[in-house]
């Protein structure tokens, strides 16, 4: 049997789940309204920026720029050693999505570069 992806995790509401070994009957589940992960809304809807979350990058480029990043759509073509590292900051940056195409295979080098 295989084991969820680490990327597939959900968000545990308090209260739903009893601890191991309770005898009390388990809480009803509540259906919170959880923001995604990255503090931004999905499928092209108005979104709030989490200020708590991109507070620094809201100082630095404004509330513009990052609704322009919000609903960006990235292409990163030649990864290398640097292009991991830029498609990870592009990530939690807050773009809407990366598509990542490297036609070459990994290095030795390429671990240096990080």
């Amino acid at each position: 049997q295989m084991s969820s992806s680490p990327l597939s995790k959900k968000r545990r509401v308090s209260g739903s789940e009893p601890p191991t070994g309770s005898s009390r009957a388990p809480a009803p589940a509540v259906s919170p309204s959880v923001t995604p992960a990255n503090g931004m809304a999905k499928n092209g809807a108005e979104a709030e920026i989490d200020e708590g979350l991109y507070s620094r990058q809201l100082y630095v480029l404004g509330h513009e720029a990052m609704k322009r990043m919000q609903t960006s759509n990235v292409l990163l073509s030649g990864l290398r050693g640097l292009g991991v590292e830029v498609a990870k900051n592009l990530v939690l940056g807050g773009v809407k999505s990366v598509t990542l195409h490297d036609p070459h295979p990994a290095a030795w080098a390429d671990l240096a570069s990080q």
